[in-house]
């Protein structure tokens, strides 16, 4: 079917090529990705633009092929030759990288290659050639955002989020170098490193506060994660029920049953179970009652729709009483204003995090600016 798809789709690109009397090369790259070369004399980044707005309006309808009609999720990556530097190879790398930005566009997906998409993929490769220094260096790190208790203000629990200080490219996002370990296979040795240190440097603040530590689908599916997880709390003196790990509802995949299965072993030892970015995805409410969740994290998205438009305000209330149900604890994210605050705290909201109250810091920061020198030296001195 897919070999199908392409064929069709190659030989509208030729129609289209002849109806446009153009000198063309039209080809398939690797997977599902074909190219069009063309020559164009003047004004080239218009008329390249113009071209891939009439090939993006012909995929509009759905490919006839021999097993049937199908829609195409189209994406186009443009890139201009250098007059100066025109290699072949550098014109069609060029051209991937405006496609992968294609690709993330939520409205045309026509993308022109700029300078920048070199960097960030120079940035990207830097990255990935790093980790196994990284690792070598201990340059991983957690910092924490404290969770507070609305009504009182209280500091509650504590969410580890993963750092790396890069030497050359300083601080470096979680949302880089996460899919970048996974990709490496390394993301199973990155979740223990930050578990572990988490977990000794929560000796350090209050015997009441929770530390929740998220982890990626591959981490959840690892099939030694509870045991993991249990060796790091007995080796810093944590008892278990302090520990929450948070799954994004984000990465759960169509099929549920092992990620089920594997979140139970995890609340047999005691660890509470948190669904992390709820209401993000239009499966939220199946999500919400396919297990027995310790804790549900409602995404600031999904908060900031709700307090813009009726209906919306409508599902979270209904979701918030579901959850008061279902007997879990209910922990809103991205808190940033007291106008917000003060109307969550109105709707019944008990618990949430967010810049109002604290970003994420090392725990040094977390020490001087949330507990007093004085029990700072009582924690000392147990």
């Amino acid at each position: 079917m897919e070999d199908a798809i392409l064929a069709t789709a190659t030989e509208l690109l030729h129609h289209y090529a002849l109806g446009a009397d153009l000198e063309t090369l039209v080809a398939r790259l690797k997977g599902n990705d074909l190219v069009l070369g063309v020559d164009l004399a003047e004004n080239q980044e218009q008329a390249a633009m113009e071209i891939a707005k009439q090939i993006s309006d012909l995929f509009r309808q759905p490919l006839l092929t021999g097993s049937g009609s199908f829609r195409t999720n189209l994406a186009i990556g443009v890139a201009i030759a250098d007059p100066v530097d025109w290699r072949p190879e550098l014109i069609l790398k060029n051209a991937e990288l405006a496609l992968e930005n294609a690709f993330v566009k939520k409205q045309s997906r026509v993308s022109l290659f700029t300078p920048a998409m070199q960097a960030k993929y120079q940035r990207r490769e830097k990255i990935h050639s790093s980790l196994s220094n990284a690792f070598e260096n201990h340059e991983f790190i957690p910092h924490f955002q404290p969770q507070f208790n609305l009504n009182t203000g209280k500091i509650i629990g504590v969410e580890a989020l993963a750092r790396w200080q890069h030497n050359e490219l300083g601080w470096i996002s979680p949302s880089e170098f996460i899919s970048a370990a996974e990709s490496t296979g390394d993301i199973i040795r990155l979740g223990r490193i930050i578990l572990e240190k988490s977990c000794m440097q929560l000796q350090r603040l209050p015997t009441d506060l929770t530390l929740s530590v998220n982890l990626t689908l591959s981490q959840i599916l690892n099939e030694g994660l509870p045991e993991m997880m249990l060796e790091c709390l007995t080796d810093a003196g944590i008892e278990a029920h302090r520990l929450k790990i948070e799954v994004s509802e984000t990465q759960l995949p169509t099929k549920l049953d092992s990620v089920w299965r594997s979140l139970s072993e995890i609340q047999e030892c005691g660890i509470a179970v948190s669904l992390d970015d709820f209401g993000s995805k239009f499966a939220a409410l199946r999500h919400l009652t396919e297990f027995e969740w310790d804790e549900i994290k409602i995404d600031a998205r999904y908060v900031d729709r709700a307090f813009n438009n009726e209906r919306h305000a409508e599902t979270l209330l209904a979701a918030l009483s579901l959850i008061a149900k279902m007997k879990s604890n209910t922990v809103i994210e991205g808190i940033e204003t007291v106008e917000r605050l003060d109307a969550l705290v109105e709707l019944g909201c008990d618990h949430g995090q967010g810049y109002l109250f604290s970003g994420p810091m090392d725990i040094d920061h977390l020490i001087t600016l949330f507990f007093s020198r004085a029990r700072a030296k009582q924690l000392a001195s147990v």
